[in-house]
């Protein structure tokens, strides 16, 4: 089946057609589709899944642990602790070749004529294993022996701390080839031609060495950590680093055993319960680098911001290369032009090591500890699994569509918890088809689907329509501003005739006379825009007032110069409407009651009593806050009530006169409430 485009528009519902709350999932990249579960399917950095290479398990460790593989001789290898244990391995079957109680081993090869070679980690002994015993062959003075690489009848070594390569040869010799001033040299590699490379640990440098074995650093890389080279066959070198250096455990060396050479050891980990977390935390913190440097130093990194941390690189027989993370066991293509295809997920946390065969690959993995053999053909079926989807609330389903080819079938199901369990309905298989096909899961908040692909299936992409059941919008909170503070902007936005968002922030605030402000907070969980109504009561009487209708703002100010003086309340209405045109639903709440007083007192009671004037201030609904008087054409003077503190709305004053000329005066009193109302008056009095 081949569908070429996606209805991403039309999509079909059960109910609510009318409804412009809509909505279309859809799924089209690699961020879209990482975070499922992969079974058998791999997801390409554009995003297209498709079936993965075939893999079986081929050993099972019954270890937390594996840490290297190797062949000698036509037979397979595997390290596996801890503590450690080396087997050999024929088809199911495995014999234990090797026991110690050392936390783990780094290095281990063999040669063609049959001669396994391995050094448990920490410590500097490398023995071997041939006909059936185990024998040692070098005890060196050095902390960790890293990696063991096979040179025609030698053996080189590349250990740390000191940070050395070594040549071993037949007769057990120890030749220095290289003393180096980084601390450890970590990996080692010979091309076609028999030129040498090396990694290093504490700078990150890539060394080459020419016949004469004189070293040259190819590579100063951003990385502390270089742990894995491989050389082409063009003289490019693809390369694996970390950014930060290995933790290492203190460790007491002793002996060592081994049922075949019947010596006893051990090795005793002081700090650091898990030998791979202690011994092989490469770049807490850091993804690392894989790097493809030309033959004359040019570096480009490929893996440059993903989320996974490289572990292990292996080059595949069609030139791309392997790449194996530590962190949820995921195995990554990398092609020449840097394209990376997540191939597999692994049913281990951590990939540490690969060994190519002549048709496949085997992985060595860690947490659980085992090997799998991942074949070159792909697998006959992969499943896909989508993480559930949270629609927000009680959702109707609409219609599944999807691009790609070949053969796939769907299912979906749905239900109301975050992690699927049994409350969920069943699996409900949609038919196959090119046309939009109508999901029948149950209306819930989550959704989840999969995919079952054959043959040469990929899947491009996938959408599907959802529309939440409509829920009525909250409306948290009402204040009410202080008197003359004014919002005049957002009043002037909000009577545009568009409905709002929730979150929405007050915008610009002024001081205008007589003006009241009311502001709300409000919210919908489908997201809708809302439209509010606001009405205003005047306390003791029935009615409400329209103030302003399918209002866009979150805040209202309007002028109270129009309302009678005393204690109003709003009312507020939000509704969803402009996007529910049949299923609106409406949520209204009433403020508290506040003070409308645009007054000024009165001045009663004012007469001349002798040498003072005497009056009384009153106010219907505020307190008196401020008296003054001013004689004739004097500055205005502050008065205090006979009680000494202006607090109620009625107060009693008298003004002592000071001497006057004789004939009359005018004695003006002007008289102030809370809320600024002013008022003045005055009386004439002769002298």
């Amino acid at each position: 089946m081949l569908k070429k485009s996606l209805l991403l528009i039309v999509i079909f519902f059960t109910s609510s057609a009318y409804a412009s709350t809509s909505k279309v999932k859809e799924y089209k990249s690699f961020a879209d589709f990482k975070d499922g579960e992969f079974k058998s399917v791999s997801l390409s950095e554009k995003g297209e899944l498709r079936i993965a290479p075939a893999v079986a398990k081929y050993f099972d460790a019954a270890t937390q642990h594996v840490w290297q593989i190797a062949s000698a001789g036509g037979k397979m290898y595997a390290a596996t602790g801890t503590p450690l244990k080396i087997y050999q391995m024929t088809g199911k079957d495995s014999t234990t070749v090797y026991t110690s109680e050392a936390p783990t081993l780094f290095a281990m090869t063999g040669s063609g004529n049959g001669v396994l070679y391995f050094a448990p980690a920490p410590g500097g002994i490398i023995y071997k294993f041939q006909n059936g015993t185990v024998s040692e062959i070098a005890n060196l003075e050095t902390k960790y022996i890293w990696h063991l690489l096979p040179d025609n009848d030698d053996v080189l070594v590349a250990t740390g701390d000191p940070g050395l390569i070594l040549r071993i040869t037949q007769q057990g010799n120890v030749d220095t080839v290289f003393t180096s001033t980084e601390t450890h040299i970590r990996v080692l590699a010979l091309d076609a031609k028999g030129m040498l490379y090396a990694g290093s640990a504490d700078h990150g440098l890539v060394y080459r060495f020419n016949k004469n074995l004189k070293p040259f650093v190819l590579y100063d890389s951003p990385e502390t950590e270089i742990f894995s080279i491989i050389p082409l066959k063009n003289g490019e070198i693809w390369v694996a680093g970390m950014s930060e250096k290995l933790t290492r455990p203190v460790i007491t060396p002793a002996s060592v055993s081994s049922p075949s050479s019947g010596s006893a050891g051990q090795a005793e980990v002081k700090n650091g319960s898990d030998p791979l977390e202690a011994l092989m935390a490469n770049g807490a913190g850091s993804k690392g680098g894989i790097y493809r440097i030309t033959a004359n130093g040019v570096a480009r990194n490929f893996w440059q911001g993903q989320s996974q941390r490289v572990q292990a690189l292996a080059l595949r027989n069609d030139g791309n290369v392997l790449v194996g993370t530590g962190d949820a066991g995921k195995l990554y293509l990398l092609d020449r032009n840097g394209e990376i295809t997540q191939l597999l997920d692994i049913d281990s946390e951590q990939i540490a090591n690969f060994y190519p065969l002549q048709k496949s690959v085997l992985l060595a993995t860690s947490n659980n500890g085992a090997i799998y053999e991942l074949d070159a053909k792909p697998a006959l079926k992969g499943q896909y699994l989508s993480e559930a989807f949270d629609a927000g609330s009680f959702t109707n389903w609409g219609s599944l569509s999807w691009s790609g080819q070949g053969s796939i079938a769907f299912s979906v199901r749905s239900g109301n918890t975050e992690k699927p369990d049994a409350t969920w309905s069943e699996w409900a298989k949609l038919p196959i088809s090119a046309d939009p096909v109508a999901i029948s899961s149950p209306t819930a908040r989550f959704i989840q689907w999969q995919a079952e692909l054959s043959n040469n299936a990929v899947l491009q992409s996938l959408t599907f329509g959802y529309k939440q059941q409509n829920i009525a919008p909250v409306l948290q909170e009402i204040k009410i501003h202080k008197p003359e503070d004014a919002y005049l902007e957002d009043v002037k936005e909000g009577l545009q005739g568009k409905p709002q968002k929730t979150g929405a922030t007050l915008g610009k605030k002024s001081s205008e006379k007589g003006f009241q402000s009311v502001s709300w907070t409000m919210s919908d969980d489908n997201d809708d825009p809302l439209f509010c109504t606001l009405w205003v009561q005047l306390h003791g009487t029935q009615s409400w007032r329209l103030m302003v209708k399918d209002y866009g703002a979150s805040v209202y100010s309007w002028d109270t110069r129009t309302l009678e003086d005393g204690y109003y309340y709003v009312k507020i209405e939000v509704s969803d409407k402009y996007e529910n045109f049949n299923t609106s639903l409406v949520e209204t709440k009433i403020s508290d009651n506040f003070l409308v007083d645009n007054t000024a007192p009165v001045v009663s009671d004012l007469l001349q009593k002798g040498n003072a004037v005497k009056f009384q201030a009153i106010d219907k609904f505020s307190r008196i806050q401020k008296v003054q008087f001013a004689i004739d054409t004097g500055e205005w003077q502050s008065i205090f009530p006979l009680d000494g503190i202006t607090d109620s709305s009625k107060e009693q004053f008298s003004i002592e006169l000071p001497p006057l000329s004789k004939g009359e005066h005018t004695v003006m009193i002007k008289t102030e409430d809370e809320r600024d109302n002013s008022s003045y008056k005055h009386i004439n009095i002769h002298y």
